[in-house]
């Protein structure tokens, strides 16, 4: 953390830059490694938490009406080559592993700006890898909370984003939190993108390539827990 500052009579924290930063480069962390592991790259900028309860924070809770992020980065990198390990990965949804921060907090509403995400994988047949890449995400998650003995048990958020800059992905998710398996929903839309636009992720990820064609529009809505998911999906395509 940089440029962490408290503004006691306007009741705001904000915090220049946040970050984790990998000591390792992609090959040095692989092989640094016996099985896969997720080499995380995380970077926020000006961070504000507004309507902040002043006299809960030595408590070690955070207890805000609202948290900005100006422009963040979100970048995983896995290589399939490694052997999985054994580990069950049961409980660790998104929602489920906010228990494991060591502080208690409770934030109305995070709005999120101008940020970018990617998920690269590196195929163990190809030896390439392939970016999923979110560009110009922008969100809202309201009832931002780990605290299990809040009023309100329900995390929702949507998401906007351009998909590989191409075509824009919507996406609404409910998160039902503390729930014993792990319930949630989403449901969301994707516009149009022609096939060869998708190569970029099936040529390394797949193998696979698509020579022609124009994915028309895709929409779903599915309902999951810990051990399955349901739902419907609708995909368009010539």
């Amino acid at each position: 953390f940089e440029g962490i500052s408290l503004r006691y009579s306007q009741r705001e924290v904000l915090v220049n830059h946040a970050y984790i930063q990998p000591r390792l480069g992609e090959n040095a962390f692989v092989n640094a490694l016996p099985t896969q592991d997720d080499r995380f790259n995380f970077s926020f900028h000006n961070i504000r938490f507004g309507g902040v309860n002043i006299r809960k924070l030595p408590d070690e809770y955070l207890r805000a009406e609202m948290m900005t992020i100006g422009r963040s980065s979100f970048k995983v990198y896995r290589d399939l080559a490694r052997p999985r390990d054994k580990k069950n990965r049961v409980g660790y949804y998104p929602h489920q592993v906010l228990d494991d921060i060591p502080f208690k907090f409770n934030i109305k509403k995070v709005i999120i700006n101008n940020s970018f995400i990617e998920y690269k994988e590196r195929n163990h047949i190809t030896r390439q890898a392939g970016q999923v890449q979110l560009y110009n995400v922008n969100g809202t998650i309201t009832n931002f909370t780990n605290d299990k003995y809040a009023p309100n048990k329900v995390m929702r958020s949507i998401i906007n984003s351009n998909f590989l800059n191409k075509t824009p992905l919507k996406t609404n998710w409910t998160f039902y939190l503390f729930h014993p398996k792990g319930r949630f929903d989403v449901s969301g839309t994707m516009g149009a993108i022609y096939g060869k636009d998708v190569n970029q992720l099936a040529e390394p990820m797949g193998p696979a390539s698509i020579k022609e064609g124009r994915f028309n529009g895709l929409t779903f809505d599915m309902h999951g827990n810990d051990y399955s998911m349901n739902g419907s999906v609708k995909f368009l395509y010539e």
